[in-house]
């Protein structure tokens, strides 16, 4: 029963607007506040404003934290797409290797002649990407998804492509010196 109201809570909590929450923490801790003797320990805790302001920020912030992960998405994805046609950019290196480490797919990645020597990208969802003419030396591409990416006159020398999904990838002309291909389809 209480598993039930407890997940019933969390569903509610995550699906009400923001103010709408703020409104209700701030009424329910002026009951407490009101309601508390001054004199016991949860009356001389609130005793005063700064007690309830405290709570109410901590309640925003948690609840805004999947619209700042969110944010965070759309600055990285800004930095990749900012650096579309240049070909050294170190932010869209450490854009996508974060993008990755969260777990946000890369598919349909458009960087055609970017410089991603060193990138890490294990386990990346890279299927449909334009990476023609990219140099990927020495890049950890280890288990991720290939599919249907256009590789045509890649650098993947020295590449980790262990386990890499390079089924329909275009590799015409890919420079795979050193690479390792072990376990790759």
């Amino acid at each position: 029963m209480l598993v039930k109201i407890t997940q019933k809570f969390s569903q509610t909590f995550w699906v009400l607007p923001t103010w709408a929450i703020a409104l209700g923490v701030v009424l329910i801790m002026s009951a407490v506040f009101i309601l508390a003797d001054e004199h016991s320990a949860l009356g001389k805790l609130l005793a005063g404003v700064e007690a309830i302001s405290i709570v109410v920020a901590v309640v925003l912030y948690v609840k805004e934290t999947p619209d700042r992960k969110k944010e965070s998405y759309y600055q990285a994805w800004s930095t990749v797409d900012a650096a579309h046609g240049v070909k050294v950019s170190y932010a869209r290196i450490m854009a996508l290797q974060d993008l990755n480490e969260d777990g946000v797919s890369l598919r349909g990645l458009d960087a055609p002649g970017a410089e991603l020597v060193e990138i890490n990208l294990p386990r990346a969802n890279l299927s449909r990407a334009n990476l023609i003419d990219s140099d990927l030396t020495n890049a950890n591409l280890s288990h991720t998804n290939l599919d249907n990416a256009n590789l045509s006159q890649c650098k993947l020398i020295n590449a980790d492509l262990s386990h890499a999904n390079l089924g329909f990838a275009r590799l015409n002309q890919a420079n795979l010196s050193s690479a390792n291909l072990s376990g790759a389809n």
